[in-house]
C-alpha cells in the first residue's frame, strides 16, 4: 500500500482528495462537529490542507495531533492558522502550542491509515499512536478513516488493542462501516 500510495502522481492525489472533501462536507459529520481532530497530511497521503482552512472557514475549532514520542501519546492541540505549526515527529506538522484539549470536547476525529475495511478496520502507520488516543476513556467523538478508495480493502488484519472508525470517507463516496 505504500508504495501504491507513493505511486500516485500529485495530479491524481489532488483530484482524489478534492472528492474526497466533497463527500466529507455533505456528511452530517462534518457538519454537525464543531471541534474537528484533524491530521496534517504527508504528502503522499490524503490532502487536508482544505479541510482544515474550511473548518476554520466555517467556525469549527481545529486540533491537529502532536505526537509526544517518549509516552507514546497523541496530543490534541488547538490550531488558529498554519503559522502554528511545525516539523515534528517523522517531519509532519505539528502544533507548537502549549495545553492539550479535553477529550470531551471533540465532536470528530479524522484518522489516517494504510489501509480500510468496510468494517472500520484500519492498518496505520505501526506507532499505535491513533489507537491508543482513540481508546482513551472519555473520547467519545465519531471517528472518520479518510483515504483514497485504492486503499479499502477487503479485511484488515485486526489485533485486540486495535480501535476501529465509524466511518469512512474516499474520493468515491461517504459510508457508515459495520462490525
Amino acid at each position: 500500500m505504500r508504495s501504491r500510495l507513493r505511486a500516485t502522481t500529485p495530479a491524481e492525489r489532488a483530484a482524489a482528495s478534492g472528492a474526497l472533501v466533497r463527500h466529507l462536507f455533505e456528511s452530517t459529520a462534518w457538519r454537525d462537529a464543531r471541534v474537528v481532530l484533524v491530521f496534517l497530511s504527508l504528502p503522499h497521503e490524503v490532502d487536508t490542507t482544505s479541510l482544515v482552512d474550511a473548518a476554520w472557514s466555517g467556525g469549527k475549532r481545529v486540533l491537529a495531533p502532536r505526537i509526544d514520542v517518549p509516552s507514546r501519546a497523541l496530543e490534541p492541540v488547538e490550531i488558529k492558522r498554519w503559522s502554528d505549526c511545525l516539523p515534528g515527529y517523522r517531519g509532519i506538522l505539528e502544533p507548537t502550542g502549549v495545553g492539550s484539549v479535553a477529550l470531551e470536547s471533540i465532536d470528530l476525529v479524522l484518522v489516517p491509515g494504510l489501509a480500510f475495511d468496510l468494517t472500520g478496520r484500519r492498518l496505520g502507520q505501526g506507532g499505535g499512536f491513533y489507537d491508543r488516543f482513540l481508546a482513551r476513556k472519555n473520547l467519545a467523538a465519531m471517528t472518520c478513516g479518510l483515504c483514497f478508495q485504492f486503499q479499502v480493502v477487503d479485511e484488515v488484519p485486526c489485533e485486540p488493542h486495535d480501535r476501529r472508525v465509524d466511518v469512512l470517507a474516499t474520493d468515491k463516496r461517504f459510508r457508515h462501516c459495520s462490525p
